[in-house]
């Protein structure tokens, strides 16, 4: 990273559309992890795997903490998918959690160089926590509310969730597409060979129904056949 932040975005992202195959790891953030954890944690992504993002999962809602995940994402040369996370126990701390971090990216100078994004997540249409009508508000009140910083805004969700809710209006509304290939949830991925064909109808779903945006496969399990003992990569 530059030795300053720089004074403008201008080309500083690559194109969505020169990204392919690995790039990155999930990262579970429930756990409140120290600044010096995390630059431990994203150095090892970045230097051992030559990862590009890591994407955030789950919440930590000490004050100050997406501060330091931005410092380690700078010091580290990494970007971020945020995540406003609903959790699975309802209630509306997610509301807090999203303007908490909507202040940050706009309060920390370094925040639009390392956020490449903000998920509204996780898989709130397969969990039902908010209807499809009201999270397409949300998302096109978090574009509003970040395009001065110009950090695009997507939801982590199945196909299935979109499909089962009715959702095509937050498909047609998010940025780009984080899309979660989970097969172990049908009862026709016995094996890694049964389950890729479930993996194919959902990524040909997304891409007849996501007018050309990009696609992120941003949670999956690494190995088909060991179903829900995951590492995620997008």
């Amino acid at each position: 990273m530059p030795t300053e932040v720089p004074s403008s975005l201008d080309e500083w992202w690559c194109p969505m559309d020169c990204e392919h195959a690995f790039l990155g790891f999930s990262y579970e953030v429930t756990g409140c992890q120290s600044l010096s954890q995390l630059n431990a944690d994203f150095a090892n992504m970045r230097n051992t795997f030559n990862a590009r993002y890591v994407r955030l999962y789950g919440a930590c809602d000490q004050s100050g903490f997406y501060d330091n995940v931005i410092e380690a994402a700078w010091q580290n040369t990494l970007g971020v998918h945020a995540l406003i996370w609903f959790g699975f126990t309802g209630g509306n701390a997610w509301e807090t959690r999203r303007d908490t971090l909507f202040d940050t990216l706009h309060t920390n100078a370094k925040a639009p160089f390392v956020t490449r994004g903000v998920q509204f997540g996780s898989e709130p249409l397969y969990d039902d926590v908010l209807s499809h009508q009201a999270l397409t508000e949300q998302v096109v009140l978090a574009k509003a509310n970040l395009s001065d910083v110009r950090i695009p805004v997507t939801v982590s969700e199945l196909a299935y969730g979109y499909q089962e809710r009715g959702a095509l209006d937050v498909l047609d509304q998010i940025d780009f597409i984080n899309a979660h290939m989970l097969p172990f949830f049908s009862s026709n991925a016995t094996t890694g060979s049964a389950a890729w064909p479930l993996v194919q109808q959902d990524m040909d779903w997304f891409i007849q129904n996501g007018n050309a945006k990009k696609i992120y496969f941003d949670e999956h399990p690494y190995n088909w056949d060991v179903g829900r003992n995951r590492m995620d990569l997008m």
